[in-house]
């Protein structure tokens, strides 16, 4: 009897710390970002062709939560406190970039290219990195968050990933040669 009366109580239990965890995230994606600009892929393409050759993007604090951003040339961008939630980066060149504090929380960055990008405190759960070029990234200070990201057939070859969260990442073919 006592068995009886503990499950329904266990279940009710479960349904709460279910509900409050599905309830955090759905407010994080769909966090407004108020101190972040928000900006369109036509907006971005703008800002991207106005850039004077030699110099670097100013891309600081944007919100690009979503956004369609298949293959676009980031190259060497301060990218710094973005905002790529959920955005597709599908071929995108993210080398040279400083991503440091950025967010990518389930982007798609299958096939893009980060090499010597540095990625300091950055969110990436559940992302899809699916042949994604990573040579030289640094992943250093708190650790990039990983979890449940899709890290198959990347390139980490002198990767740092110092406390890096690999928890439930697949690594299947990933190259980790010479990496931390």
């Amino acid at each position: 009897m006592r068995a009886g009366r503990v499950w329904p109580q266990s279940k009710r239990l479960l349904k709460i710390v279910t509900g409050l965890l599905l309830g955090s995230y759905v407010a994080l994606a769909s966090a407004d970002w108020e101190n972040h600009e928000r900006l369109s892929r036509d907006e971005l393409l703008e800002k991207l062709a106005h850039i004077i050759p030699g110099s670097k993007a100013d891309l600081k604090a944007k919100n690009l939560t979503g956004l369609d951003l298949y293959g676009i040339d980031f190259h060497g961008a301060d990218l710094s406190s973005t905002v790529f939630n959920g955005a597709n980066l599908r071929g995108a060149n993210l080398d040279d970039t400083n991503l440091t504090v950025a967010f990518f929380d389930h982007a798609n960055l299958s096939n893009a290219t980060l090499r010597r990008a540095e990625l300091f405190s950055g969110q990436l759960a559940g992302a899809i990195l699916r042949g994604a070029n990573l040579d030289g990234v640094r992943f250093i200070l708190v650790g990039v968050d990983f979890s449940g990201a899709d890290l198959s057939d990347p390139q980490l070859v002198d990767s740092d990933l110092t406390n890096a969260n690999l928890t439930n990442a697949d690594l299947s073919g990933a190259n980790l040669q010479v990496s931390c």
